[in-house]
């Protein structure tokens, strides 16, 4: 994985969690500011996919998004909205890190 693959994914992630907040966010305030900026938020993050789409297996690239997405989301949840992280989770979170590692392995072949 490249540097630039490495950071699209981080920005994806970081996008598509941010939306995600501020629409959760949105609910509990009802401000139509923020229901606006999360969708726009969580809608762009489809561009940035694109992008990694065009430069690794899709497979892989989707197997990495949903599990980072899912740490910052239980991790941006706790910080945001007090949510518990439980045991369960951390042990969910950690076969999540391990599948990741296992996904996006060299393998040799192309």
């Amino acid at each position: 994985m490249t540097w630039l693959t490495a950071f699209l994914l981080i920005m994806n992630t970081g996008i598509s969690v941010g939306g995600m907040i501020l629409l959760k966010l949105s609910l509990q305030t009802q401000n139509p500011l923020l229901t606006a900026c999360g969708a726009v938020l969580w809608t762009s993050s489809s561009v940035i996919f694109l992008a990694l789409a065009e430069r690794v297996d899709l497979s892989t690239i989707t197997i990495c998004l949903q599990a980072c997405g899912l740490i910052a989301t239980v991790m941006l949840a706790w910080a945001f909205f007090d949510e518990p992280i439980t045991r369960q989770k951390v042990v969910g979170i950690s076969l999540v890190t391990v599948g990741i590692v296992v996904a996006s392995w060299p393998t040799g072949s192309s």
